[in-house]
């Protein structure tokens, strides 16, 4: 898995302007604008005129930070992420079926257990709210 570091990466990627990239092509020049900021320009240096590329503020160090490899590298993030919450649903789905949600006051019972039912009890707390939140 290539490596990157994800605070990084929102940093770039909040210093950006807000929207989605989209390409436009007219009078043979293609742009590419960031909702409606220009990112990518073609533009022609004075000098040699030479044709070149002009950068909005923060576009180039963000495309190069977000190369194919990290793209991958945080959709395995997420798959892995996924199935996790997956395998914990299931778990609570199977103990709220069998048990409903315990409550740990209620149940005499030795330390460790005790520590279990308060684990379960926090992770279906956990799970509602998140529900809760649509996420």
């Amino acid at each position: 898995m290539a490596e990157f570091d994800v605070k990084k990466l929102r940093e770039l990627a909040q210093a950006l302007p807000h929207g989605d990239f989209s390409v436009w092509t007219s009078n043979s020049w293609r742009r590419i604008y960031i909702g409606d900021e220009p990112a990518i320009t073609p533009c022609v240096q004075r000098y040699d005129n030479h044709p070149d590329l002009s950068f909005g503020e923060g576009v180039a160090a963000f495309i190069e930070a977000i190369g194919p490899q990290t793209i991958l590298a945080l959709c395995d993030r997420l798959e892995a992420a996924e199935k996790v919450c997956d395998a914990a649903q299931a778990v609570l789905d199977w103990t709220e079926i069998k048990h409903r949600p315990p409550k740990p006051e209620a149940i005499p019972c030795g330390e460790m257990a005790c520590v279990r039912v308060h684990a379960l009890v926090d992770l279906h707390a956990a799970l509602a709210q998140r529900q809760g939140e649509g996420t």
